[in-house]
């Protein structure tokens, strides 16, 4: 079982997360839901759409001056390019 589905919410909870901020227009509210629907979709081997959802929170961290978000997504990311053995994608992040 995945570490992620423990804390309570499986994709498909992280998903409908994502959804209901977007609705909401809480730029803050949605990249912490692209976060948690990142670390899932890492565990669920799917680097590529796990990292386009962590780059998507990084916008708006950035866009919001959240430099402790930023730097705490970017860790992330850069743990996804290690565990995926990409490192083109570390070393854009280096």
């Amino acid at each position: 079982m995945s570490k992620h589905a423990v804390r309570g919410l499986p994709r498909k909870g992280r998903e409908r997360a994502v959804a209901k901020a977007r609705d909401a227009r809480d730029t803050w509210a949605l990249g912490r839901a692209l976060i948690g629907l990142a670390a899932v979709l890492g565990d669920e081997e799917d680097p590529s759409a796990a990292a386009s959802a962590y780059e998507e929170a990084i916008a708006l961290q950035r866009s919001g001056n959240d430099a402790l978000g930023v730097a705490t997504t970017l860790l992330n990311l850069g743990e996804l390019a290690v565990h995926d053995r990409d490192a083109s994608r570390a070393k854009v992040l280096a």
